[in-house]
C-alpha cells in the first residue's frame, strides 16, 4: 500500500472516447457525502485500488466513493493498493470488484 495524489488517479482516458474504469452507470453523491462526513470523523476506510504502469497515472479500479469522498473533504492524497497494469487492467478488476463488496 502507498498514498497516491487525487490528482494522480484517472478513470477515463481524456481524449473524448468511453474508456472508463467505473462499472456504475452513476456515482452516488449521497453516499460520497455519507463517506466523506465518516471520513472527517475519523472512521478508517479500506485503500482505493489502482493500477499504474508508470506510477505516474493511477487508475481507479475500486473505490469510487471513497475517491469522491476524499475529493469532497479537499484531500490531496488517498490510500491505495497498487498494482502494476493499464487501463485494461483496471476495467477487469473493477467489473469484478462489486461482486464482494460494494454498495449497499
Amino acid at each position: 500500500m502507498q498514498v497516491i495524489p487525487l490528482e494522480a488517479i484517472v478513470m477515463a482516458k481524456d481524449d473524448g472516447k468511453l474508456f472508463h474504469t467505473q462499472p456504475r452507470a452513476f456515482i452516488n453523491h449521497e453516499v460520497a457525502t455519507e463517506y466523506a462526513g465518516a471520513m472527517q470523523e475519523g472512521d478508517d476506510f479500506p485503500p482505493v485500488t489502482v493500477f499504474t504502469e508508470d506510477h505516474i497515472q493511477y487508475w481507479l479500479a475500486d473505490g469510487f466513493h471513497r475517491y469522491y469522498a476524499a475529493k469532497k473533504l479537499g484531500f490531496i492524497e488517498i490510500p491505495g493498493e497498487v498494482h502494476t497494469g493499464g487501463l485494461r487492467e483496471a476495467q477487469f478488476y473493477a467489473a469484478g470488484a462489486n461482486r464482494t463488496h460494494g454498495l449497499r
